[in-house]
């Protein structure tokens, strides 16, 4: 078989029926990402399944394959030998891209996001593919970030600290910069009007955060409890 076959999941022939090994903790975090077959979602069992294959039988420092997600389209994912690094996206329409990969910094696991679901509502039209909510119909912002926390701590790399990056007209920037330009440059008070900082609280990180803004993105970092 070859290498490009070899590297592509298949909706008619299940992973997880092919290898059956995968860890059970892996099977628990693979249940933490929605997947119904023909509506929506990403089978993250079949994915880790496959990768941890194809880790156990090459030398491989990371893997790739195409898998067919909830709705039916064609979903690329990446993953690395060292557990650090994780990603989805529509083979398609790129743009679309659910990314997670912590870093070593001064000791520290520090973790980073790129969190691509829904384009902005001017581009809207170019997808005729979108939910009613307007985003992709497989992925999920709010659940890859849970997938991805438990993810690397069942490789061994517990998160100890959050990156965010917001750049110039980013959703994300702009909610922020909404309660900035209000808050006397208060940075953490408008930093706490963003989604990330939403989900980080109910995840369990801290209510503290270092928070740097310059021309044209913002910084923070936030420290799990």
């Amino acid at each position: 078989m070859d290498e490009e076959k070899r590297n592509e999941i298949t909706s008619s022939q299940p992973q997880s029926e092919v290898y059956p090994s995968l860890p059970g903790n892996l099977l628990k975090v693979a249940s933490l990402y929605p997947y119904e077959e023909g509506v929506s979602g990403i089978p993250f069992k079949d994915v880790f399944t496959e990768a941890e294959k194809k880790f156990s039988t090459t030398d491989l420092s990371e893997v790739w394959g195409i898998l067919r997600s909830g709705s039916g389209r064609e979903i690329n994912y990446t993953m690395r030998r060292n557990g650090r690094y994780i990603a989805i996206q529509d083979k398609e329409q790129p743009y679309f891209f659910l990314w997670a990969e912590v870093m070593k910094r001064q000791g520290k696991n520090v973790l980073r996001l790129g969190l691509y679901t829904r384009p902005d509502s001017k581009d809207a039209e170019k997808y005729d593919f979108l939910n009613d909510s307007g985003r992709h119909p497989d992925f999920n912002a709010s659940k890859f970030f849970e997938l991805a926390l438990a993810y690397f701590e069942a490789k061994g790399i517990p998160v100890d600290l959050f990156q965010a990056t917001w750049t110039r007209n980013e959703t994300e920037w702009k909610k922020f910069m909404a309660v900035y330009k209000k808050a006397a440059g208060n940075e953490l008070e408008a930093a706490e009007n963003t989604w990330t900082f939403k989900k980080l609280r109910a995840l369990g990180f801290s209510s503290e955060a270092r928070v740097g803004v310059c021309s044209d993105c913002v910084r923070a970092f936030v420290e799990r409890h």
